[in-house]
């Protein structure tokens, strides 16, 4: 003869199932929660307070790719410890493997430690990956402007990515190609262009003084790269351009 149970401890099972539902509801919410917090705390340039709250995190939930990739995206942007983020980046990839966000970190992770093969593995897995990502078609392009090799190459992926999206920072890219190519004409079309659009990009006015310092306008390219500096200073933008406009300053002014 069967047995059934009896109403009130089906009721009571519903009951508790319920229970458990919504406290899993609740702790995965409240996960989204902390990590949109930090999310805003790296766009306010907080980083110190995002590993710190990460640190403590990941001790008590150690498998959470997105916490080891916002980690890591503090560590990146801190612009002190790039190892650091790699290595986060490498254990949000064993845990959430082939993600696209996270291909692209570790292929800019390589690339701030200069090991631009690596960085080419990585932008060259997402590209094949996720044939429609821009982002990926300009890294693969920008590694290969690095490493100066396969310009032509380069040329190709980065026109790809600008017919994905016509981003300020991919036109860049084709221009500092075109720049090392030796075709400045096209170089300064696209930096015009850029600067037209966006007036307070400091990569711009960098690339154009540079550019116009190779056509022997070292006073015109002096301007624009010593107005890049103080763009760069003022926006916080690209902490990188500031090192590179000192050191061509101190370059050209030796010869001008």
């Amino acid at each position: 003869m069967k047995k059934y149970l009896k109403p009130k401890y089906i009721l009571s099972l519903g009951v508790f199932i319920l229970f458990l539902y919504l406290m899993i509801v609740n702790i995965l919410l409240t996960i989204n929660v902390f990590h949109s917090v930090q999310e805003i705390k790296i766009e306010k340039r907080m980083h110190n307070q995002t590993i710190d709250a990460y640190d403590k995190y990941l001790k008590i939930n150690p498998f959470d790719s997105r916490a080891y990739m916002l980690s890591g995206d503090a560590q990146l942007n801190r612009r002190e410890d790039y190892e650091q983020a790699k290595k986060d980046y490498q254990k949000a990839l064993f845990l959430s493997p082939n993600n696209k966000e996270l291909l692209i970190r570790m292929a800019r992770a390589n690339i701030m430690l200069k090991d631009y093969d690596s960085a080419y593995f990585y932008s060259d897995k997402a590209v094949k990956l996720f044939p429609t990502e821009e982002r990926a078609y300009n890294l693969r392009a920008w590694i290969n402007y690095l490493k100066d090799e396969n310009l032509e190459e380069a040329l190709k992926d980065v026109n790809i990515a600008i017919a994905y999206w016509p981003a300020p920072q991919f036109i860049h890219t084709r221009a500092a190609i075109y720049n090392r190519q030796g075709k400045y004409s096209a170089a300064l079309d696209d930096l015009n262009a850029i600067i037209k659009k966006y007036p307070d990009s400091a990569y711009a006015y960098y690339e154009k003084g540079c550019v116009q310092i190779k056509l022997k306008y070292k006073k015109a390219g002096l301007k624009n790269i010593k107005k890049a500096l103080k763009m760069e200073r003022q926006n916080k933008k690209s902490a990188w351009t500031e090192e590179e406009a000192i050191k061509m300053l101190e370059k050209y002014n030796q010869s001008y």
